[in-house]
Parts: C-alpha cells; sequence; structure tokens
C-alpha cells in the first residue's frame, strides 16, 4: 500500500540554479501526471528525495531558448509546505521561422530572402541549396533582422556575370538562434535571378 505524503504541490522557476531567486509560478493541485516532453517545451519532474506525487504543468511563459530551473515543494494534508530539494533544468525549444519566401525572378542580381519572426531568436541563419533538400546547404548569412538579399549567388550558367546565375532556382531554409539553441530548418522556398 502505497501512502500519498503530499495533498498539493507548489511549483517554483529561476534562471539561477539558487532557489533564493526563483518564484513561485503555480499551485498545482491534486499532484497527479508527470511533467513531460511534450510539444518541444521540456518538463522537470519532482526532485528524487521527495516523496511526493508528481505534478503536471505546462511553463507556457518560459523564453524560447533559455535555460530554467524548476523546485516542487510538497504541501501536507495539515498545510505544512516542504522544502524545495534538488532541481530539474527544462526549456522550450525556439519554433522554426515561418513564412519564409523567396523572390523569383523580381532581381537581375541577387534573390530576396524573408521570413516570420520567431519568439525568442536573437539571430537568424540562412541556408541556401541546389536541391529541395536541406542536407546540401549552405549558410550564406547570420543575421538579427528577417530579410537577407542574396548576392553571393555563384556564376553557373555560360555567360553569366560573377555572383549572378541566370536560370538556377535555389532553395532557401532560415533557422533561428538564441545562444547555443538553434531551431529546426524552416519550410524552404525556391527563388531565382531574372
Amino acid at each position: 500500500c502505497s501512502r500519498r505524503l503530499a495533498a498539493s504541490s507548489e511549483l517554483w522557476r529561476g534562471e539561477y540554479l539558487d532557489f533564493g531567486y526563483a518564484s513561485k509560478l503555480t499551485d498545482v493541485d491534486p499532484p497527479s501526471s508527470r511533467l513531460s516532453e511534450r510539444s518541444g517545451l521540456w518538463r522537470a519532474g519532482p526532485p528524487a528525495s521527495r516523496s511526493v506525487s508528481d505534478v503536471g504543468y505546462d511553463d507556457l511563459t518560459a523564453l524560447p531558448g533559455t535555460v530554467y530551473y524548476y523546485w516542487i515543494k510538497g504541501i501536507n494534508v495539515n498545510g505544512y509546505v516542504g522544502s524545495e530539494g534538488t532541481p530539474d533544468a527544462g526549456r522550450a525549444a525556439i519554433s522554426a521561422p515561418g513564412g519564409v519566401t523567396a523572390t523569383k525572378g523580381v532581381y537581375t542580381n541577387k534573390v530576396g530572402v524573408s521570413w516570420g519572426a520567431a519568439v525568442g531568436a536573437l539571430l537568424y541563419e540562412v541556408w541556401r541549396g541546389t536541391t529541395g533538400n536541406p542536407a546540401g546547404a549552405v549558410k550564406v548569412q547570420t543575421t538579427t533582422g528577417t530579410s537577407y538579399e542574396d548576392t553571393s549567388l555563384p556564376a553557373i550558367a555560360p555567360g553569366a556575370t560573377a555572383g549572378v546565375a541566370v536560370g538556377q532556382v535555389y532553395y532557401y531554409w532560415v533557422k533561428a538562434k538564441r545562444g547555443e539553441e538553434t531551431s529546426a530548418w524552416s519550410a524552404s522556398d525556391a527563388g531565382y535571378v531574372l
């Protein structure tokens, strides 16, 4: 027969490993389901040293790419709040930028690429390839903005001006970055010069 020691729990979060800088996120009552990885958002389970039931909570306020430390404090039926125990770390993944668009025959010497901002991103990597598969793509730019003009196109057509690849279709992808965190590939879009 197992004994439930906690009537409810508190979930605390901080950006530092020191609990003194943590703030309470929520009361979780009743403690029932384990925090787990769902929809790319990592969750911390209760400290192993605690004999409390697991709690379930989706931290929708977590800034993507930022590491947070989570503590769970059990509250017994008499209202006594236990100590915080050992934390577990988690973070929300950065989403890939959406709405990637490449110009198609608009310019004679470049391809313009634009995309929507990704929440929490500080930088964007722009990648170019000659097929619809990003495996062979090369990074052509890292930028803080949401657009890029690709003037570094290799001249592959006979008689083409250096830097202009007449008739060549290029595929573009964008990845969002925050610190060491990098998103998955965005959807691609094809572009070409006039």
